[in-house]
């Protein structure tokens, strides 16, 4: 998807531009992998010769390196830590219920 969106970079329509910008923003704010993605593939996009890029680019960076976005981030990763850690203790003293039966 991000391929799509780098040969999109470059095109002036307006309403092309914005969509680069909202797939670029909103993929990277799905989780820390995604961002980190996005982030490298804006900073590539940001390389290009083309003003329509570079602002796409500096939009995107700006929005997903904010503390708010990379604070969302860091809580989502919390939330699956903790669910995880449910999840483990329910199947362990479900086993332990079916072993002592």
């Amino acid at each position: 998807m991000l391929t799509v969106i780098k040969r999109g970079a470059t095109d002036e329509r307006n309403y092309v531009k914005k969509a680069v910008n909202w797939a670029l923003r909103n993929i990277g704010k799905r989780n820390l992998n995604l961002n980190k993605a996005a982030l490298k593939a804006a900073k590539e996009i940001r390389r290009m010769d083309s003003k329509t890029a570079r602002w796409n680019a500096s939009n995107a960076i700006r929005d997903l390196e904010s503390e708010a976005v990379q604070r969302k981030l860091r809580k989502l990763v919390y939330a699956f830590v903790f669910l995880a850690l449910f999840y483990i203790k329910l199947l362990i003293s479900a086993f332990f219920s079916l072993v002592s039966v």
